[in-house]
């Protein structure tokens, strides 16, 4: 059984208003686009608006992962998230 990343981030949404996701560097940037488009298309139905934030996690000139982000307030995660680490 494979994982479905769009039902992961659905549900993950559904339970907490904050998540971060490490993602394979070997994702495509169609399936990124496609992650985030159903995400929004979500948000538009429901009451809250969900905000994005895509990194680029890079060592030795070398990536590593893609760090995606989902808030209904970036900036307070991403404060914390550069606090925590």
């Amino acid at each position: 059984m494979t994982p479905n990343i769009y039902d992961i981030v659905r549900t993950s949404l559904a339970i907490a208003p904050n998540i971060i996701f490490f993602l394979p560097r070997t994702l495509q940037l169609e399936e990124l686009h496609q992650i985030i488009e159903s995400v929004q298309k979500d948000s538009e139905k429901g009451a809250r608006d969900i905000l994005f934030d895509v990194h680029i996690l890079n060592y030795a000139n070398k990536i590593k992962a893609l760090m995606i982000i989902f808030s209904n307030d970036l900036s307070s995660v991403i404060n914390y998230f550069l606090i925590k680490f």
